[in-house]
């Protein structure tokens, strides 16, 4: 090291001493200022941050909460016998699989209720398990008929059939003289799977579905006790069913 070297590291050294004692006043509180916000950065904002967090957590864990309570005053409130009533009226309404027996009875209720003869009838089986139905579609059975009677009384079998469980729709109708032929579906649902979780809200039934339930329990039903049941047809299972009732 130099002469050179030495003197300037010493006026470095002295300048720094000038500056400590003109300012070691400030040093103090500036350090406390720094590490003022050095705290709050850390550790204040994070614990802020916590306690909203939290808050969420409580409110979140309250409305599970709630739900949980309405579901169960819901669910006391509700007559078991009522209940099991309700959904064996739409099970006959809307099988969970393809009710052959069940269709069977329908359409010799009807025939004996208006009169008319069936002739030959013939329907499809298809897929014989529903199983696997994931859709969202309503899958039914098609079945065609082949009637006797005068145009009134068919007209009467077709409005009667259609208000009679289970669900049907008439398709196609074609009446000559005193025979006519009718194109059926007959539809049925598998039940879905069901997730209900802790936070899954039960409701009450509306008034339009309290109004449907209403009409459906009017409609004729051969499987509901006090309604004459009508021997059905021995049927085999295949792919196409077809014979006669009569």
């Amino acid at each position: 090291m130099n002469v050179n070297d030495s003197k300037k590291i010493n006026i470095d050294f002295e300048n720094l001493v000038i500056l400590y004692k003109h300012y070691k006043d400030f040093l103090l509180p500036f350090g406390v200022i720094v590490a003022s916000v050095l705290v709050i950065i850390y550790i204040i904002f994070p614990q802020i941050q916590q306690y909203f967090n939290s808050q969420d957590l409580v409110r979140a864990e309250q409305q599970k909460l709630d739900a949980l309570n309405n579901n169960y005053s819901l669910l006391t409130s509700l007559d078991d016998a009522t209940i099991a009533s309700d959904l064996n009226t739409l099970s006959l309404a809307l099988p969970a699989e393809k009710d052959f027996a069940g269709i069977i009875d329908a359409i010799s209720y009807v025939s004996a209720k208006t009169g008319v003869t069936v002739g030959n009838f013939e329907f499809s089986l298809g897929n014989l398990s529903a199983s696997n139905f994931g859709g969202t579609a309503y899958p039914s059975t098609k079945i065609d008929l082949s009637l006797k009677g005068n145009a009134k009384n068919i007209a009467n079998f077709t409005h009667e059939i259609i208000k009679t469980m289970p669900i049907a729709e008439v398709t196609a109708i074609n009446i000559a003289g005193g025979t006519g032929s009718l194109t059926i579906l007959f539809y049925y649902k598998p039940f879905p799977s069901q997730n209900i979780s802790d936070q899954t809200q039960i409701a009450p039934l509306s008034a339009k579905q309290l109004s449907l339930m209403k009409e459906i329990s009017s409609w004729n039903s051969v499987g509901q006790a006090g309604m004459p049941v009508i021997p059905s047809v021995p049927a085999t299972s295949s792919a196409g069913v077809s014979g006669s009732p009569f």
